[in-house]
């Protein structure tokens, strides 16, 4: 019975590696891809259990990185306007052209609302309203979004902040994370939380 349920568990690992593989490498997803994807991350996770998540946070991983590449021409002449300035850069890129964050004008739905600084620390605080389709198609499958947030999604957001940072400014470390007690649809806003460090020096 061990080796058959082994069998079975590989199984299912390889069958929705598959499946978000396919999602993954689509170019543009519709309400229908992200349903059914949706639907069988609460399907596999029933048997698999947290790799799940690890899957799709490694395939999110790779999108995302995928993307800044895409998109580093456009990146670089906006660096040009932030010498110094990660802080504008991540606002920029990350919650503007990546997250669709509008920081402006009547539809604004993100803000910085803090920076902090201790020592070499750099602390950002963000409230993000975007439309952000883990939250809509989560709670139209009946699904809490909070754990696919922290343990799919989480990663690939501190890749994406790395890779960015790292791309302009040498010797950062950057930490990304969320209050998840406040998170959509807890709240208006998802609360999120980023810190810069500086490879090279000592709290």
């Amino acid at each position: 019975m061990e080796l058959e349920s082994l069998i079975n568990q590989l199984y299912h690992e390889f069958k929705f590696k598959y499946v978000a593989w396919r999602f993954y490498n689509k170019n543009n997803r519709s309400e229908r891809d992200w349903i059914d994807f949706l639907k069988e991350i609460k399907k596999e996770r029933e048997i698999i259990g947290d790799e799940t998540y690890r899957i799709v946070a490694e395939y999110n991983r790779k999108r995302r990185l995928r993307w800044l590449r895409d998109h580093k021409e456009e990146i670089e002449k906006i660096a040009e306007l932030y010498e110094n300035q990660p802080e504008k850069l991540i606002t920029k890129v990350f919650y503007e052209m990546y997250l669709g964050c509008k920081f402006e004008g009547r539809d604004k739905d993100g803000e910085l609302i803090k920076i902090e600084r201790k020592g070499n620390l750099t602390i950002l605080h963000y409230i993000c309203g975007n439309d952000c389709p883990i939250l809509k198609y989560s709670l139209k499958n009946n699904m809490d979004p909070l754990p696919i947030c922290k343990k799919a999604y989480e990663l690939g957001a501190e890749a994406f902040l790395n890779e960015l940072i790292n791309m302009f400014y040498n010797g950062y470390e950057v930490v990304y994370t969320r209050d998840y007690t406040s998170l959509r649809p807890r709240s208006l806003f998802c609360y999120e939380i980023i810190v810069l460090k500086r490879k090279d020096e000592k709290n």
